[in-house]
């Protein structure tokens, strides 16, 4: 549906169409649009009137703060097209033209051209232009849009992906002149991320008080008898949790911190009030309250009028379903591909002692990559600091698997698997056949993003510095997917998921096992996937012997007994202690089953 406009400082004939989707995002009257169209007329190769059509849309794919929507002058069958990025304060829209200012001086042309900041109906505005080979250009698309059509079409793909994988030499470089790398503590590191990451808990039925004075009570009644509730320590709780021992029983926290703002996602129905556990004046611990988002309004108006930010809070909270984890199994997420901080904390302090860290740009999401024909601009640089060297691909790649597994109905859990095994070997297909499977463009597609980093890139990490920042950025999407209500994330994501967090929690380079191991690997997840078997059993056959599991409780046979038999023959290798791959597989198999089953 589109609203049509006449623009009558240019003609009676002119119109601008525009979006249903625009109307919803902005609340501008009919001259704002106007003035829109009239700031921007004037940089267009046209100046005849007649046969002229103008066409305001929203910019789909990633995940953006701002609004970002996509001008269009078309005359005849030539169209010459801006991208507005729309802040809500001054300050950021400076902030992300300076940025561009810092890389156009030695970048090549790689960068959308930014002509500037702009005030319009109170909103700051940064326009960019020229985003095609040529100043006309046929039309503007984000990445994964333009991806999704030359996968599904085959069309033009070589080019295409040979022009990307420059595009990401050449931006990789551009961040890179501006300083050298450097190397901080582990430590250092994941203090400054920390208030990026998923929460701890989420608490969906609880009340807050301040000074023994209810602050808010979020989707239950009070507790008929709050002094019986268990006062508790977090860390007491959450082992609790762990144990499955919490049933449906009420406890308190203390001394729990307010954290500056509301979070809100493109969730229709729930909002999260963000606190924080401190230990010796340092966080620790971050939580989530789910508030009702049609009580925001109320709730931001007792947190101004009643709540003293310096002084501490009481949480009482119902201990039902509260664990990040457990909402992510909900959407879709299995065991295996979730991570919870204070895991990925531990094992951030027994994996890194250091890291490399560079200029970024930070946000390299499918919708700030924007495409014309086989042509790349990126956008959006006012996130842009210094941070783990593989941060962007890894954004950009969990960013891609993320949109075509939405997108694509052939995106199934098989041909995900193929993506990743086809990205752990060499072979590299023949891009030009018509005959090429989806997944295996895919795969194709995603190893030009590595070659380009590769290229661009100083000082290449290693593989333990380059599983950490793509762990990071799927944690940044689950913690997306929690905040926009997400109901079910595609089960290729998952896989994905599932197959970086494996590699981050066992330290395991799946690539430099054999093919062999690899199939038992997938033998494991396809069993527990279908339910033939458990963890728990698969965990007791590890163990034991298979004759023993098939003398006691459990009948096994034919592709479970299988499967188990393979798993001995690699635990009984002579080479295994001397081959790290396979001796960190032998620990993934004996460390993951170690807990009960979870589903």
């Amino acid at each position: 549906m589109r609203r049509r406009l006449e623009i009558s400082s240019i003609s009676a004939y002119t119109f601008l169409r525009i979006e249903d989707e625009v109307l919803n995002k902005l609340s501008w009257q009919d001259e704002e649009y106007e003035k829109l169209v009239m700031l921007l007329f004037d940089n267009t190769p046209w100046r005849a009137k007649e046969d002229l059509r103008i066409a305001l849309s929203l910019l789909r794919g990633g995940r953006s703060s701002v609004i970002v929507l996509k001008l269009a002058f078309i005359h005849k069958k030539q169209s010459y097209g801006f991208i507005i990025r729309i802040h809500s304060t001054l300050k950021e829209a400076e902030k992300e033209k300076n940025n561009v200012d810092k890389l156009n001086i030695n970048s090549p042309d790689c960068f959308a051209n930014c002509m500037g900041q702009k005030e319009l109906a109170g909103q700051s505005l940064v326009i960019y232009q020229d985003v095609g080979v040529n100043m006309v250009t046929q039309s503007i698309d984000e990445l994964s849009e333009s991806l999704f059509q030359r996968l599904s079409s085959q069309n033009e793909f070589t080019v295409f992906a040979h022009n990307f994988q420059k595009l990401i030499k050449d931006v990789t470089y551009s961040f890179e002149k501006i300083e050298d790398f450097k190397t901080i503590s582990h430590d250092e590191y994941y203090d400054d991320i920390l208030s990026q990451l998923p929460p701890e808990l989420v608490i969906n039925q609880a009340h807050l008080y301040q000074f023994d004075d209810l602050i808010f009570k979020s989707q239950i009644s009070i507790p008929a008898e709050i002094k019986k509730t268990e006062i508790i320590d977090i860390h007491q709780f959450i082992h609790r949790l762990s144990e499955k021992k919490t049933s449906t029983q009420w406890f308190k926290l203390n001394e729990i911190w307010f954290d500056k703002s509301i979070l809100t996602g493109d969730s229709q129905e729930m909002a999260y009030l963000p606190f924080t556990i401190e230990e010796n004046s340092k966080i620790v611990f971050y939580l989530w309250i789910a508030i009702p988002k049609n009580e925001l309004k109320d709730i931001e108006t007792k947190l101004e009028t009643t709540l003293d930010a310096t002084s501490p809070c009481q949480l009482i909270f119902l201990a039902d379903d509260v664990t990040f984890t457990a909402q992510l199994n909900k959407m879709g997420f299995d065991t295996q591909s979730c991570l919870s901080t204070l895991d990925f904390q531990a094992l951030c302090d027994k994996y890194y002692a250091q890291l490399h860290i560079d200029m970024r740009h930070n946000d390299l999401h499918c919708g700030n990559v924007l495409t014309s024909e086989n042509s790349f601009k990126v956008i959006d640089v006012g996130d842009m600091r210094a941070d783990l060297i593989a941060s962007d691909i890894a954004r950009l790649e969990v960013s891609l698997w993320f949109e075509m597994s939405k997108r694509l109905s052939e995106f199934s859990k098989q041909a995900a698997e193929t993506v990743i095994e086809n990205l752990m070997t060499d072979n590299v297909s023949n891009t030009d056949s018509d005959s090429l499977s989806i997944s295996t463009r895919f795969s194709d597609f995603l190893r030009h993003l590595k070659k380009g980093f590769k290229a661009g890139v100083q000082y290449l990490p290693d593989e333990n510095e380059i599983r950490l920042a793509y762990v990071i950025q799927i944690l940044l999407y689950q913690r997306y997917s929690l905040l926009d209500g997400i109901d079910k994330i595609p089960v290729a994501f998952n896989v994905f998921a599932r197959h970086w967090m494996s590699q981050f929690r066992y330290n395991i380079d799946f690539a430099a096992l054999s093919a062999e191991i690899m199939e038992i690997v997938h033998q494991l997840e396809s069993l527990v996937d279908r339910k033939l078997v458990t963890w728990d059993i698969i965990r007791e056959a590890y163990q034991q012997s298979v004759s023993e599991i098939q003398q006691s409780q459990f009948i096994l046979n034919g592709e479970e007994q299988n499967c188990f038999e393979a798993i001995y023959r690699i635990a009984e290798l002579p080479q295994h202690k001397k081959n790290p791959p396979l001796a960190q597989f032998s620990c993934y198999i004996a460390d993951q089953l170690s807990e009960p089953e979870q589903n």
